[in-house]
This record gives structure tokens, sequence and C-alpha cells, in this order.
């Protein structure tokens, strides 16, 4: 017998599964999560933070202040230059009507994602700019641009299924007459930019290295940071930037985020760890030990052949009457069952329904299935006749 075998192996197998997830607890808890402030931190050096932009914009003449996303109106002009809001495309009806009186004061307004209230609107995907974007990381170039400062900026990067632009609402870069990742709609006297996404300025973006690597090619987004929101392209030196860190709800991601992104070290190990541990269960359990041993198997004899060997054996212990008996009992049960009656039914019952089937007389049927059986030929005679019988009733 297999069975307790088997049933106490796969017992033990979950014995080796609780070391495995106290050791994925632990690594959740211990190992520290990702949270390394928000979004576009201007003080993050997380592939998600901006403190690759705020040294660039710093180190070209530019300063960086942080300001709440109310303070935007017509007298910010005297405090900030340009104004830039990350989650520029979450801003409402009323900051939207703020804004702009930022705008007509002279200010340049740029938004890190399109709106439906302000600037220019989101529309289609980048992928499908005439085969500009091959994918994610590849560096695009400017394309047809009407932006004339951003003309030589050389090609950018942009994240993967990026969101683009409305070309047609403003002047444009990066993109074709359709779609474009910056559009800028001059005013009177200021003007709004809107960028497809924010992430063109992260630090992974622009190329800023990991720890201890040395700092590859850059992509024109730097040089378009500078020119957007620093002293570049014949700006005057000395300007003041806003970045808007409050005061408006994060920008939905439009770039190229994955649910690992939001992620701790410790859940990403301790799924690790969890998929090792299955595969090597997976393993262990599917491992053979040892050659092959064949064991014998159960033979299904038809019933038939069974009644008739119990009726050979009582035959060989010299009891006739009982032999006959026997394969009559079988024949009986195996008929009813076969033509649909209770168990119950008796032998007169059987025997019209079998003679209905077979055409045979109902009184020739009764007297096989009943009459007594005295001598050994008499045995093998009913024996024969029954099974004709059951054929004929069956039609096999």
């Amino acid at each position: 017998m297999t069975a307790p075998t088997a049933s106490t192996a796969g017992g033990g197998g979950w014995k080796w599964l609780l070391p495995v997830l106290a050791a994925v607890v632990l690594t959740v808890i211990v190992l520290p999560s990702n949270e390394a402030g928000p979004l576009y931190d201007l003080g993050s050096a997380q592939p998600d933070g901006y403190r690759g932009l705020r040294l660039l914009l710093e180190e070209t003449g530019t300063t960086v202040d942080t300001l709440d996303a109310d303070e935007i109106d017509a007298v910010a002009v005297g405090r900030f230059d340009v104004v830039y809001v990350p989650a520029g495309g979450a801003v409402d009806a009323a900051l939207a009507r703020q804004w702009r009186r930022y705008v007509e004061a002279g200010g340049r307004l740029v938004l890190g994602s399109p709106s439906d209230e302000l600037g220019a609107r989101a529309v289609g995907d980048a992928t499908s700019i005439d085969g500009l974007f091959v994918g994610g990381g590849s560096d695009l170039p400017a394309g047809v641009c009407t932006v004339d400062d951003l003309g030589e900026a050389g090609p950018i990067r942009a994240p993967f299924l990026t969101q683009g632009v409305d070309a047609g609402d403003g002047d444009s870069c990066y993109g074709d007459e359709r779609v474009a990742l910056v559009v800028r709609q001059p005013t009177d006297r200021g003007e709004v930019v809107t960028l497809a996404t924010p992430d063109l300025f992260t630090n992974e973006i622009m190329g800023a290295p990991e720890p201890e690597q040395p700092v590859g090619a850059i992509p024109g987004n730097a040089v378009v940071a500078q020119r957007l929101l620093g002293s570049g392209a014949g700006a005057e030196p000395g300007r003041r930037l806003g970045v808007v860190t409050s005061g408006i709800a994060d920008v939905a991601p439009t770039g190229e985020k994955s649910l690992t992104d939001f992620m701790s070290t410790g859940v990403k190990l301790g799924l690790l760890e969890l998929g090792v541990a299955f595969l090597f269960y997976a393993w262990a359990r599917g491992r053979r030990h040892g050659r092959v041993v064949t064991e014998p198997a159960p033979v299904t004899i038809a019933g038939s052949a069974f009644v008739e060997a119990v009726g050979s054996l009582l035959e060989r212990q010299g009891d006739v009457p009982r032999a006959a008996e026997v394969v009559r009992e079988g024949q009986c049960r195996e008929l009813a069952r076969r033509l649909g009656l209770p168990r119950t039914a008796g032998r007169p019952e059987l025997a019209a329904v079998v003679a209905a089937r077979t055409g045979r007389e109902p009184a020739a049927v009764l007297s096989l299935l009943t009459d007594p059986v005295d001598s050994d030929a008499g045995l093998v005679t009913l024996t024969r006749e029954l099974d004709s019988l059951r054929q004929e009733a069956l039609h096999v």
C-alpha cells in the first residue's frame, strides 16, 4: 500500500515552508522601504527625483525655490520669472483662472503634464508620431520644431508609452504636426509651456548614473530643461524659478511606471525568495529517486467470467445446485442493472423484460432462470444458455 507513504511525504513537505516564510517576512520588515520622498523631489537622488535638475539649473545661474500652487498669481511675477508645476495636469478650474493671471502679467508657466483646464491638451500615444518614438529610452530628434530656442537642443529621451500633447495648440517641438512632447502657447506678455510628462527631467531620464558608475551620454533633456526653466538661449542671467511642490494633487503616472516601481526593496527580495523556494520545491518533488519500481496492477475481468469461475469452483467441490444458483444470481444481477430494473426486481419480472427484448417466450426465459440443475452436464448447459441470453438481451 502506497497511500500512507504519500500522505506522510505530503505532510512533511510543508515543514520546509515555515522557515522560508519566516525569512521572507524578516526580509520585508528589516530592509528599508522606497519611501524616499514624493515624486519629482528637488532634493531626491532617486531615479524619479529632481536633484540633478536642481543642480543643473543652479550651476547655470538660476535661483531655484519652491512655492505652493495657490501662490501663483499676478503678484508672483515679481518673485519668479518661470514657474514649473510637475503636477500641472491635476489643476482644477479655479486654480487655472488664478494661474492665467500670472501668465497675463508676463510670467512663463511650465506644466509638467497636459491639463484640460490650461495649456495644450493631451492626445494620442507618443509611439504613434510617425515612427519617431521607437521605444522607451530611445533618443528622439527635434522633428518638426517651431520653438526657436529648442531646435538646436539635440535629441531627448522620453519614457516608454508617453502620452503626447496636441501640437496644433501652439508652437511645438519633438514630434510632428499632430503630436509632440513640448508645446508652447505665447500670450501678449507671457506664455504657457506644456510637457508630455514630468519624467522628462528626472534623474534617470536625464542620464544620472548609478552610484559608483561613470557618467554616460547626456541626452538633450538637460538642454531643454535649461532653456525652458533656466537661464539659457538668450535668457537674462539670474533667472528665478519657482517649483510647485504643494497645494495640488500628485501627477498621474504618464511615463514608464510598473508595479515593481512602487514596491520596497524588501518586498521585491521577498517575492524573489518565494519564487526561488517554489522552483526548488518543484525540482525536489519532481526528481526521481533511484530506478523505477514496477508494481502489480489489478486486472479487471468481465462479470460473467467471474461468475463462471465461481461456478467452476463450486462444481469442482461437488455442489452443482449451489454452483448453478451462483451463476444465475450473477447473470440476473447484471441483466437487471444493464436493463435499468431495480435491485429488488424478482426473476419473473426480469424474465418478462428479457423476453420482450429477445423475442423468446417468457416461460422459457423464466425456466432458464429458476429451474433446478442437478448434474454437471446441466450446469455447463445452463452457463452457456445464460451467456447467450445475456448477449441477446444486451446486444453484445
